[in-house]
């Protein structure tokens, strides 16, 4: 793991430095690459769409039939977010859920691409499909050592990974909000800097809201695809992330997304009355680029991830989501 590290490491060096930036029969177990090919296939099953595929369709559709479809399209992932739970989960899953995630896949092009798939290694069925997606996704996250990332970096908090983008990274806690603004993870000095969270949070996600920063960079990387999020087709695609560290496993369902500023109530990770937390995500949904249909709840615990933007000066762009945790450290 410590050499994929620093040759992923080494590659942003190296993009950094060429574009000029400025502000990752017999059942078969799936691993390595077959591993990372079946989860990327099952976010894109749970998502039921593609961001091209999506932004050909809305194209043709009228204001109210991209309502339609919106609205098919919440209800297609309301059956399927149980599975990409359970996937990355320890505990066995609810068979009725079960079955109305398959089910709801098996009606939807990406659903059956990515059950197709899993044939081809042997797995068919509800359970059966099930089964082999979770050993592929542990064979994924064995990839994530995190005890080696930590000892390289001790400021390692966990891997955050949206599927169909370039986020795929280690995200650090420095003793400050500049400690990686330009530094990568290895210590070296660079403008791509490194993802991080806000160094009043607590590192383990358990504020009612945890904030992420990265920068917009010119070339793709680091966090420049969340404000993407300003468009409905994109969130469509990518309407689920993954947060994993050594004491948790969760997936991020993300509900808001918009253009602020620096002062706004977002980035207050002090929420400690729970009306004030449902209040502010209620804001952020109504202002909004796109329709999620995720309802906020007492309890949840949202994440926040946070990148330059250029509507105004000192313009940030946000991408909120909630934590869904599947697996603890606790439970094992």
């Amino acid at each position: 793991m410590e050499r994929i590290l620093k040759t992923w490491l080494a590659r942003i060096v190296a993009l950094c430095l060429l574009t000029g930036i400025g502000a990752c029969g017999e059942a078969e177990n799936p691993d390595g690459a077959a591993a990372r090919e079946v989860v990327e296939a099952l976010f894109a099953a749970a998502a039921g769409t593609s961001f091209d595929a999506e932004q050909n369709l809305r194209a043709e559709l009228s204001g109210e039939e991209c309502l339609e479809r919106s609205a098919e399209l919440m209800d297609y992932r309301a059956k399927t977010l149980p599975w990409l739970c359970a996937a990355f989960g320890a505990e066995a899953p609810d068979m009725r859920l079960l079955s109305e995630g398959h089910a709801a896949m098996q009606a939807c092009e990406a659903g059956r691409a990515y059950l197709e798939l899993l044939e081809e290694f042997g797995f068919a069925g509800a359970q059966m499909c099930m089964e082999g997606t979770m050993r592929a996704c542990q064979s994924w996250l064995a990839e994530i050592d995190h005890a080696a990332l930590e000892k390289i970096n001790p400021d390692y908090a966990c891997w955050l990974y949206c599927p169909d983008s370039p986020i795929d990274y280690p995200v650090v806690q420095g003793a400050d909000n500049s400690a990686y603004l330009h530094r990568l993870f290895n210590g070296e000095s660079n403008a791509c800097g490194t993802l991080f969270i806000d160094c009043r949070n607590l590192a383990d996600f358990q504020d009612p809201n945890t904030l992420i920063y990265g920068h917009h960079m010119r070339n793709g990387s680091m966090f420049k695809s969340i404000a993407y999020y300003n468009d409905q087709a994109w969130y469509d695609a990518h309407p689920f992330m993954l947060v994993a560290s050594v004491r948790e496993i969760a997936v991020l369902e993300m509900f808001a997304g918009c253009t602020t500023s620096k002062r706004d109530p977002c980035y207050e990770v002090a929420l400690s009355d729970e009306d004030d937390l449902l209040a502010l995500a209620e804001e952020l949904k109504e202002r909004s680029d796109f329709a999620s249909g995720v309802e906020i709840r007492p309890g949840d615990r949202l994440v926040t991830l946070s990148t330059c933007a250029y509507a105004f000066k000192d313009a940030r762009y946000i991408a909120v989501g909630r934590l869904r945790s599947v697996w603890t450290a606790e439970k094992m």
